[in-house]
């Protein structure tokens, strides 16, 4: 009966060991998920930048066709500089917000990234250290009983 119990022991620890690589490669999986969607997240504020860039150049265009056709030059009329100018400082600081907003996005994911493989180590030495008990346990019952 003692040599069960002492079988029943290494297979508890086995399965201890089991669970914890599991919970260690779960935890690797999603750090993985979270490094793909920083790359994500900064390629779509990359794409939004070139948009807010282009929609400013838009802008900047559809504003001198509007003065021209009034019969207002740039020259004559200081206001429609600082409209033009107005325009693209606006659509730059749109285009250098999105840029912020994903880095700052993807530095958030990198982070738990980095957290959630310190937590899948964490698994691993933790569920060698309840096997290595859990065997030491049982071992100790076996030999206190039979010794």
């Amino acid at each position: 009966m003692g040599y069960l119990n002492l079988i029943a022991g290494g297979v508890q620890a086995y399965q201890q060991i089991q669970q914890g690589s599991i919970n260690a490669a779960n935890a690797r999986l999603e750090a993985s998920r979270d490094e793909r969607d920083a790359l994500s997240a900064q390629a779509e504020s990359q794409q939004q930048a070139l948009n807010e860039r282009r929609r400013a150049k838009f802008l900047r265009s559809r504003a001198l066709a509007v003065a021209g056709a009034s019969g207002a030059g740039i020259s004559e009329d200081p206001t429609v500089g600082n409209i033009l100018s107005d325009i693209e400082t606006e659509g730059e600081y749109r285009a250098l917000s999105a840029l912020y907003e994903g880095d700052s996005l993807a530095e958030g994911l990198r982070s738990g990234s980095q957290s959630k493989r310190r937590m899948a180590k964490a698994y691993e030495i933790s569920a060698g250290a309840n096997a290595a008990g859990t065997l030491a346990g049982g071992a100790y019952s076996f030999y206190s009983r039979y010794g």
